[in-house]
C-alpha cells in the first residue's frame, strides 16, 4: 500500500510540473497572438543600386622672381658717380598681350617732399626702349628748383633728390606701370634694386602675364689711366621661380601664386556625365568690408578636370590698401581671402540619375605673410571628399509577422489541449479529503479571523472547570461575548477549540469518530458545492 501512495504521489507531482510547463507554452503563446498585431505583415527596406563620390582638392605654390630664389646670374647694381658719367641712358623692355608703345617720364622729387618735377623724355621704340638720362641738367634743374623755393642762391651743389623712371604701357586691361626709383645727390646716384623687374599676373585671377624691366648704359669720361669704359645693366625680363614649399610665403618676396583646383568624379557603375565649376575669392576685412571676385565663370567640364587660378599677390594687397584708405582707414595688417568652387555634376546611369551641387572653401589671410587657413597637422583640410548612392525601396513580406503568427497559433492550440487535458487529469486524481481535513477547511475559512492555531494549550489550573461545547458556532457565540479568543490545536485524530476564561475552559473537540450533526451536514455539503 505505501508503495502504491509513492507512485501516486510520483505521478501527481509529473502532472502538475506539466501544467506549469503547458502553462508556460501557453501564456507565451498568448503573449505572441497579442504581439502580432503590432508587427506589420510587409516592410520596406532600402536597397543600395549605385555607389559613387565626389573629390575636390585645392594645392597653391608661389612664384618669386627675387635672387634668393632663382638661380640666374644677379646683375651688377654699381653706385654711380655723376662726376665722372660723360652721358647715360635708361633702358626698357617689356613683354605680354596687347603690346602698345610704352609712354616714358622722369620724375624729380625733393627729398622732404616739398615739391616734385616731371622731366620731358623722348624715347625710342624697338624691342627695347631707350633714352638718355642727362644727370648734370637734372641737378641742375632741382638745384634750381630749391634755391627758389627757399629764396637763395646757392648754385649747384648739395641737393639730394629722389628720381623716379617711370614707364607706362596701356593695355585693354589695364595700364601696366613700372617704376624705377633711385637717390640722386651731386655725388652719388643709388637705384633701387627691387624697381628693375616687375611682374603682373592679372588680378584678381587669370594668366594674362605682363613683365616689365629696366636697365642702363653708362659711358665714363675718359682718364688717362683707363680710357673711355662703360658699365651696362640689362634689361632682362624677371624670370618667375616657384619657392620652396617649406618657404613661408612673404608678401614682400611673392610676386604671384597659383592656386590649384582639382575635381574628381568616381562611380561604380557606367555614367555619362557634365560637371559645370564657377570659382568666386572673397577678400574682407571682418566688420568692416567685404570684396567678391569671379575667378572663373560658370563653365562646363567633362570628367577630371584641374583649373589653374593665378593671384597677382602686389595688386591683391594693393586693392586692400586702397579700400582700407577710402573708408577711413586704421591700417589693417591683414585680410581675410576665401575661395570658393561650386562644382554642379550631373550623371544619368542605368539606375538613375544624379544631380548634385557641392561647394569646397580654401581660407586664408593676406598681411606679411600669405597663409591659408590650415597649418600641417590639419592639410587634410585641402581635400573634400563626398560620397553618396542611388537608392531604391524594396518592399517584402515580414517573415517576423508571419513566423510569429504561426508559431503563437499553433503554439496557442497545442498548449491548450495538453493543459486542458492535464488539468482534467490533476483533478480526477486529486486525493479525497477526510472529514477532519474537510471541516478544518470549513471552519478556518468560515471563521479564520476568530481562531488562533497554536502547537500547545498552556497547562491547565487546579480546580479549573472544562466545559464542553456542544458545536463550533457555540463556542464562537461564547468568544464573542467574553472577548477571548479560540485557540486551536490541530492533531492527527482530533481537532480541539479552546477558550480559557479564568478558572474556566470551553472546548470543543472534532474528531475523526464523531457524527456532525444534521445542519453541520448541511453546510459541510454546501462548502463542498
Amino acid at each position: 500500500m505505501v508503495k502504491a501512495m509513492v507512485n501516486t504521489a510520483m505521478v501527481n507531482t509529473m502532472i502538475k510540473a506539466g501544467l506549469i510547463l503547458v502553462g508556460i507554452i501557453l501564456v507565451c503563446s498568448l503573449i505572441g497572438v497579442v504581439a502580432v498585431a503590432f508587427v506589420p505583415p510587409e516592410k520596406t527596406s532600402t536597397v543600395t543600386l549605385v555607389n559613387y563620390g565626389h573629390q575636390g582638392a585645392f594645392n597653391y605654390k608661389g612664384y618669386s622672381t627675387v635672387g634668393l630664389f632663382s638661380s640666374q646670374y644677379a646683375q651688377p647694381n654699381p653706385v654711380l658717380f655723376p662726376e665722372i658719367i660723360d652721358h647715360m641712358e635708361i633702358l626698357f623692355a617689356y613683354s605680354g598681350a596687347e603690346v602698345r608703345e610704352a609712354e616714358m617720364k622722369a620724375v624729380l622729387v625733393e627729398r622732404n617732399g616739398n615739391w616734385q618735377k616731371e622731366i620731358p623724355i623722348k624715347a625710342t621704340g624697338g624691342p627695347i626702349i631707350s633714352f638718355p638720362l642727362d644727370l648734370d641738367r637734372i641737378l641742375e634743374l632741382g638745384d634750381t628748383i630749391s634755391d627758389n623755393i627757399s629764396g637763395t642762391s646757392g648754385g649747384r651743389g648739395g641737393g639730394s633728390y629722389l628720381l623716379r623712371i617711370i614707364a607706362e604701357v596701356p593695355t585693354e586691361s589695364g595700364a601696366f606701370e613700372a617704376v624705377l626709383e633711385g637717390e640722386l645727390s651731386s655725388s652719388t646716384l643709388k637705384w633701387e634694386e627691387d624697381g628693375f623687374g616687375k611682374i603682373e599676373r592679372g588680378f584678381p585671377g587669370g594668366d594674362d602675364v605682363r613683365q616689365g624691366a629696366f636697365g642702363y648704359k653708362v659711358w665714363l669720361k675718359e682718364n688717362e689711366l683707363f680710357g673711355r669704359v662703360s658699365l651696362e645693366r640689362s634689361p632682362d625680363l624677371p624670370m618667375p621661380v616657384v619657392i620652396d614649399p617649406n618657404f613661408p610665403l612673404f608678401t614682400d618676396l611673392v610676386e604671384s601664386m597659383d592656386i590649384g583646383f582639382n575635381y574628381q568624379f568616381y562611380c561604380d557603375a557606367p555614367a555619362i556625365r557634365t560637371e559645370e565649376v564657377t570659382i568666386k575669392m572673397e577678400v574682407a576685412e571682418p566688420g568692416r568690408w567685404k570684396k567678391s571676385f569671379t575667378l572663373v565663370p560658370l563653365t562646363e567640364k567633362e570628367g577630371k578636370f584641374t583649373i589653374n587660378l593665378p593671384l597677382d599677390i602686389e595688386k591683391l594687397r594693393a586693392m586692400a590698401e586702397g579700400i582700407d584708405a577710402e573708408i577711413g582707414g586704421r591700417g589693417a595688417k591683414e585680410q581675410e581671402v576665401t575661395i570658393f568652387a561650386r562644382v554642379h555634376t550631373i550623371a544619368q546611369t542605368d539606375h538613375g540619375s544624379i544631380d548634385e551641387d557641392i561647394d569646397y572653401q580654401l581660407k586664408g589671410k593676406i598681411g606679411e605673410k600669405m597663409e591659408w587657413g590650415v597649418v600641417e597637422e590639419e592639410a587634410e583640410k585641402l581635400v573634400l571628399n563626398k560620397k553618396g548612392a542611388i537608392t531604391k525601396e524594396v518592399t517584402e513580406l515580414n517573415l517576423v509577422y508571419y513566423n510569429l503568427r504561426n508559431s503563437s497559433l499553433i503554439g496557442l492550440a497545442a498548449s491548450f489541449s495538453v493543459f486542458c487535458a492535464l488539468a482534467g487529469l490533476f483533478w480526477w486524481r486529486r486525493p479525497e479529503l477526510s472529514f477532519l481535513e474537510r471541516e478544518l477547511k470549513r471552519n478556518r475559512k468560515k471563521y479564520g479571523e476568530l481562531i488562533s492555531e497554536v502547537s500547545d494549550f498552556p497547562p491547565i489550573k487546579n480546580g479549573a472547570n472544562i466545559i464542553p461545547v456542544s458545536s463550533l458556532e457555540a463556542l464562537v457565540n461564547i468568544a464573542n461575548n467574553s472577548l477571548k479568543p479560540i485557540l486551536l490545536k490541530v492533531e492527527p485524530e482530533s481537532h480541539t477549540y479552546y477558550i480559557f476564561d479564568g478558572w474556566l475552559m470551553y472546548e470543543h473537540i472534532v474528531g475523526e469518530l464523531a457524527l456532525p450533526t444534521k445542519k453541520e451536514q448541511t453546510e459541510d455539503e454546501r462548502f463542498q458545492t
